[in-house]
């Protein structure tokens, strides 16, 4: 037997994803909009972020369906921490029931070529969007006021 052997259904749940103005983060809010899921997409670029916004409009399943964007840098804990709060406010200020952490890029190079200065870069745009966020969660999860 499998230990997850039932599917989840994004149905009526409130799905966060950090990255959702584009490339995976944007694909992934379409797929969640299409299945019912309430969505908040959070990124830096607002123009991106309208645009991906009207996507998701035209993927809506329901009138009763929330879908917000919100534009913040997530690479640190007050950043992450407001953007979840944000997102929480349409929804009675509960915490998001699903987190997902798209933010980042990549400039794709060999290791030897890169420098100190772009590694540095790379980490602080990816690993510390996710850190930050994900613990901001946990947070809100823990004391949700």
């Amino acid at each position: 037997m499998l230990f997850f052997s039932k599917q989840w259904d994004p149905r009526g749940q409130h799905c966060f994803i950090t990255g959702g103005s584009s490339g995976t983060g944007l694909a992934l809010a379409v797929l969640l909009v299409e299945r019912g899921a309430h969505v908040s997409i959070v990124a830096r670029n607002e123009e991106r972020l309208a645009k991906a916004l009207d996507t998701l409009e035209q993927h809506r399943q329901t009138s009763s369906q929330i879908l917000k964007a919100y534009s913040f840098a997530v690479d640190s804990e007050v950043g992450s921490a407001a953007a979840i709060g944000a997102a929480s406010k349409p929804h009675e200020g509960r915490c998001p029931d699903a987190l997902f952490l798209c933010a980042g890029a990549s400039a794709p190079a060999f290791f030897v070529d890169q420098t100190e200065e772009a590694l540095r870069a790379g980490m602080q745009m990816t690993y510390w969007a996710q850190a930050c966020t994900a613990l901001m969660f946990l947070v809100c999860l823990i004391d949700p006021h």
